[in-house]
């Protein structure tokens, strides 16, 4: 098996080797590009699932580190990440639908993640169907947004559970490496969704405006801009 995955990292290597992207045209980009991406999801897929085997043998004395998450982080993704990806492959071993769309390539890291977390909370085999067949056509904060609704559905004590989250509260403000400022908060559903009703008539009108203007820019712009309004008053 592990030749078999060599001899493949080699192929797609050579063939990479081998694209000129300014030579290629708009409709073999676009496919090349979708087949690509499967291949990329395959291949988070199969980490994915060995993510828990790694976690299983760990030996810090070995590794040199403290957890597994920081072993598999050294591959060049954050610690975070990997820890996800651990998580994720300890929820498949009861998730056969789950596990079966990750095989596939159906489900990006960031879905299936969003997707085994619901399902397990739900422990519903019709509720994992539906999120997985639910992945394939909506887009990643639409599926995080239902995953959220299943999981908040599913738990034994609302109550404490947002009282938890009161709790935890939070709200950072700081400058990162390149010299932009940054904002990261969480809080509870209900305080999230007093701010979403504020910022989002903001960001539609936003967006309207720089429509009509001939500008395009992403979406995420268009909501800093509105949490600036919402600041300044103007």
């Amino acid at each position: 098996m592990f030749d078999m995955v060599v001899r493949l990292g080699d192929r797609l290597a050579t063939l990479l080797d081998g694209i000129d992207p300014d030579a290629v045209s708009g409709s073999a980009a676009g496919q090349l590009w979708a087949a690509l991406d499967r291949v990329e999801r395959l291949a988070a897929g199969g980490k994915t699932l060995l993510a828990r085997r790694v976690a299983d043998t760990h030996q810090p004395e070995r590794d040199g580190v403290r957890s597994a998450a920081e072993a598999l982080a050294r591959a060049g993704t954050t610690v975070g990440a990997a820890r996800d990806a651990v998580d994720t492959s300890t929820r498949l071993r009861k998730l056969p639908l789950v596990d079966a769309a990750v095989r596939r390539g159906d489900l990006s890291p960031a879905q299936a993640a969003a997707v085994s977390a619901a399902a397990a909370a739900a422990a519903d085999p019709t509720t994992e169907q539906r999120l997985v067949e639910l992945a394939v056509t909506a887009s990643l904060p639409e599926l995080c947004e239902e995953c959220a609704r299943v999981t908040a559905a599913a738990d034994p004590d609302p109550a404490a559970t947002n009282a938890r989250l009161h709790r935890r509260r939070a709200l950072r403000r700081f400058t990162d490496p390149d010299g932009a400022w940054t904002l990261i908060a969480k809080g509870t559903p209900q305080a999230g969704a007093a701010i979403n009703t504020a910022l989002d008539p903001i960001i539609d009108a936003v967006f309207r405006q720089a429509r009509a203007a001939g500008r395009h820019e992403p979406y995420e712009a268009y909501a800093f801009d509105a949490l600036l309004t919402l600041a300044t008053g103007h």
